[in-house]
């Protein structure tokens, strides 16, 4: 899906406008946060808890340009931790905290200069990632795992779907953890 930086920012504009809706409708619901998500062993309180510390460790990596597969190991494990302590808390909280996850990464990449988008390579055991990579990651992030939160969410089956993308930008040790624990 690459796509020049006025697309992007159009649509991480309209996914936060569709996360914004979605929390709305969490407020105004009855939403279980420990009940299963249908992701294995993960409640709704994790999925939801994921989608805001991935949020977070992608604008890290906007923020930083951390390319030290040492730093993002640390990081995956650490915000493993982080989602299991963070699903438990009330709903209220959890609403709150996906939905400033939310824009704290919009509002950074909505400002992020133009000359930063060719500029920031991020390299990670000899792969690279652009700004425009980080990007697309966490808008199919969202595409993923926001509507695991509807109510009435039915997987689809196909584990390519449901696949964390967050995973391919941490280094392999890290990258098998990760797989290990989330959806």
């Amino acid at each position: 899906m690459t796509a020049d930086r006025h697309q992007l920012r159009a649509a991480i504009s309209e996914e936060v406008d569709r996360i914004d809706r979605m929390a709305a409708h969490l407020w105004d619901g009855d939403c279980d946060f420990s009940a299963d998500s249908g992701h294995p062993g993960w409640s709704y309180g994790h999925v939801a808890a994921h989608i805001a510390r991935g949020s977070d460790f992608l604008s890290g990596i906007l923020l930083t340009g951390s390319t030290d597969a040492g730093d993002l190991r640390g990081n995956a494990l650490e915000r493993s931790r982080e989602i299991d302590r963070e699903a438990t808390r009330p709903g209220a909280v959890i609403i709150t905290d996906v939905e400033q996850a939310v824009h704290r990464f919009a509002d950074l990449v909505l400002t992020l200069p133009d000359e930063q988008w060719s500029t920031m390579p991020i390299v990670t055991e000899g792969r690279s990632a652009s700004v425009v990579h980080i990007i697309e990651t966490w808008l199919r992030e969202m595409r993923i795992h926001i509507p695991a939160l509807a109510l009435n969410y039915e997987p689809n089956g196909d584990p390519a779907q449901g696949e964390c993308q967050l995973a391919e930008l941490l280094p392999l040790n890290s990258r098998l953890l990760h797989s290990s624990v989330s959806p």
